[in-house]
């Protein structure tokens, strides 16, 4: 991670000069910015999805950020990506951890094998996408993957596979961040986490997880930790086409609960919990891996 430091040794400086040097470093770093978005083009270019029938990459080196990068090929998995990119000769290997992430995740949202190619945009680090994205975190965009390190792998493609589960927003946007949480393939396991949570009397009760607006997979494992592992629960337990009605559903989430599961809220709950405890990994294995949520 690049950190940058500013030192005024030797002197102390009166809040004028200090005031106006921010204000120096503001525009020095304004201008380098508007220099690098007219220099490689701006998310406008980029507006809506590419015509029927034109590579999407292809497409995408339109914009000069893109030009000059290269594509790599790797069974279904296409790879845009910078020719100086530190990793550029271990492709074949991030490829591999999309084509298994992608079987695993179709799998269990009880989809067929994946039938498309899969596009991906690899960055040199979250500088480089930040600064051409004008994002702040790996995302999808257009049916393209879009990915830097330090970010969690699982996290943009699970937001492009689950367009291929349903064609809907989530009301209960907490589902959502479920999944991104636990599909992330950040070596979590959010049951044996739930459990400490359980003997902590941390629990967040889940009709307040439904509402909770602070939620944010991208940034936090609290909220959307306890999140992934109701939807590995789900999943395994009542499998994906209710938890699909559910994640659909647009009304009060007790009501939509019960509607679907023939359950209150609170005895789902009980049961979630219960479940956990019947089903943590035995003492003596790694307690890093996500849990199975195939059915």
């Amino acid at each position: 991670m690049l950190v940058s430091f500013i030192s005024f040794a030797g002197r102390v400086l009166s809040m004028t000069q200090i005031r106006t040097r921010i204000v120096r470093i503001a525009v020095l770093s304004l201008s380098l910015t508007t220099l690098c978005l007219v220099s490689c083009g701006t998310r406008e270019d980029q507006v809506g999805k590419p015509p029927k029938g034109v590579d999407p990459l292809v497409w995408l080196q339109q914009d000069s950020c893109y030009a000059e990068w290269d594509i790599f090929t790797h069974s279904y998995v296409r790879i845009l990506h910078p020719p100086d990119h530190p990793l550029k000769d271990h492709l074949d290997k991030h490829a591999n951890g999309y084509i298994f992430a992608t079987g695993r995740i179709m799998e269990q949202l009880g989809l067929p094998p994946f039938p498309d190619t899969l596009n991906v945009v690899y960055f040199t680090g979250f500088g480089q996408g930040r600064e051409i994205t004008g994002r702040e975190y790996p995302f999808t965009e257009n049916g393209i993957v879009y990915y830097w390190q330090p970010g969690y792998p699982g996290m943009s493609l699970t937001d492009h596979l689950l367009t291929y589960w349903t064609d809907k927003k989530p009301t209960h946007t907490f589902l959502r961040h479920g999944f991104r949480a636990l599909w992330d393939f950040g070596g979590r396991n959010y049951y044996t986490e739930m459990a400490r949570k359980m003997d902590s009397g941390l629990v967040i009760d889940l009709i307040d997880l439904a509402v909770d607006t602070a939620m944010n997979s991208d940034t936090e494992r609290v909220q959307s930790g306890e999140a992934a592992a109701f939807v590995a629960y789900l999943l395994q337990v009542h499998g994906p086409d209710k938890l699909k009605e559910l994640y659909e559903s647009s009304g009060d989430f007790a009501a939509d609960v019960e509607r679907i599961y023939g359950l209150p809220v609170a005895t789902l709950q009980r049961n979630w919990l219960a479940y956990i405890r019947m089903n943590l990994p035995p003492v003596g294995l790694p307690k890093d891996i996500a849990p199975d949520t195939g059915r």
